[in-house]
């Protein structure tokens, strides 16, 4: 998606479900405003409608505010980071750097501890 917002957002929830239809989805995800926005509200809503809390098709976390500690995106974008300076030797231009980053973050599963602060997962 180009931009983050309400609209895509939306649109990547939908994306979510039709490809884990028979699957509950838990999103976990930092307080930017399209996330909470009153739109993204009433469609988890409507989709959710009539369920309990458990039974709900998409369950939204929110990550706690400023504490990038708790925030497992942080270890992806630091894995990132030890490749490149393993490999800063080989980078003579932004676009090799740029290549190597996306290759590390793309090419890499990652576990993260840091989600059983939040739920816990089979």
């Amino acid at each position: 998606y180009e931009v983050g917002n309400t609209e895509n957002t939306i649109n990547f929830i939908k994306y979510l479900i039709s490809k884990n239809k028979d699957s509950q989805i838990v999103i976990i995800w930092d307080g930017a405003k399209y996330h909470i926005s009153k739109e993204l509200k009433e469609y988890l809503g409507k989709i959710n409608e009539g369920k309990e809390q458990e039974d709900w098709l998409v369950k939204c976390i929110k990550l706690a505010p400023n504490a990038p500690e708790q925030n497992p995106i942080e270890d992806v974008w630091l894995q990132g980071k030890e490749i490149l300076r393993k490999y800063w030797n080989m980078c003579k231009t932004f676009k090799i750097v740029k290549w190597l980053f996306e290759w590390a973050i793309k090419e890499h599963i990652f576990s993260f501890p840091k989600l059983s602060m939040y739920a816990s997962f089979s």
